[in-house]
């Protein structure tokens, strides 16, 4: 198997549990690893006993430091996720720095069986991860969505939204379309009230943008939710974090995501939080 960048020179340079981390590639690993989860690395299954038992992995920065480096996730991973990665400080994630390909970064370490907005364990801190965040920001980078910890958006963290401001005047310099009506989209973070932190209008998983219009052109399902309902995608189900005020709103929102019959139930991970 070839090495997964230039910078992997010899294998005592990585710590064994990376190693086994990155022996799952394939020849076409730049496509393999185009979206990287770390948290899906913490569990793995033992098979030795003929049990399929689970394998909690102690996974540190230092080890998502060696495993970045080995990919070249600079110029490779679109987007990064944290599942569950609760011990992690977040400096691991400094090979991403100046980034000229991520596209998306999930820091919430919201795992998929949970929805968003539920409180986790947090140990990320801001002061090792907003530079990296800026330095991407400074070289034009094309980030699309960021999520952040619950602990971070309660916390209001000064820094935080300065950085919020920021990347908000960098999303308003795109020229972004709608995609259902093709005016301007108005993709941001909010910056302010309960929903502080959360960006909308921006399809999480396909990363399309919607515009704020109310006039029949487009609906309003995606504006606050989320949901991508663009015609070529058939409906982006993969949408997994809603945030709603009570039970009939995510009834109707349920029905309103139209299912096709030819796909998998497994493919919808429709996670609901309900909000005060």
């Amino acid at each position: 198997m070839g090495a997964p960048s230039g910078h992997w020179t010899t294998s005592s340079v990585v710590p064994a549990k990376c190693q086994q981390i990155l022996t799952i590639q394939q020849e076409n690993w730049r496509e393999e690893w185009k979206e990287f989860d770390f948290g899906r690395f913490q569990r793995q299954n033992d098979f030795y006993s003929g049990v399929w038992n689970k394998i909690e992995l102690s996974l540190s920065d230092d080890d998502l430091t060696a495993v970045l480096i080995c990919i070249g996730a600079a110029t490779n991973v679109e987007s990064v996720y944290l599942s569950a990665c609760h011990r992690l400080t977040g400096r691991g994630l400094i090979p991403l720095s100046g980034s000229t390909a991520l596209r998306r970064i999930d820091i919430s370490l919201v795992s998929r069986y949970h929805c968003f907005g539920t409180d986790v364990e947090c140990s990320l801190e801001l002061g090792e991860i907003l530079p990296v965040l800026e330095s991407i920001l400074l070289i034009g980078n094309g980030l699309r969505h960021i999520q952040f910890p619950k602990k971070w958006r309660d916390a209001k963290h000064e820094g935080l939204s300065h950085f919020i401001a920021r990347y908000n005047d960098m999303l308003e310099m795109t020229d972004r379309k709608c995609c259902q009506c093709f005016v301007p989209a108005s993709p941001a973070i909010h910056e302010g009230g309960d929903r502080y932190g959360v960006q909308t209008a921006t399809c999480y998983k396909c990363l399309k943008d919607f515009c704020h219009n109310d006039d029949g052109n487009c609906e309003s399902e995606p504006v606050l939710l989320g949901v991508c309902k663009g015609r070529d995608t058939s409906g982006c189900l993969a949408v997994r974090r809603l945030s709603v005020r009570d039970a009939a709103t995510a009834v109707a929102i349920v029905a309103a995501i139209r299912v096709p019959m030819n796909m998998k139930s497994e493919s919808l991970e429709l996670g609901v939080n309900f909000v005060n």
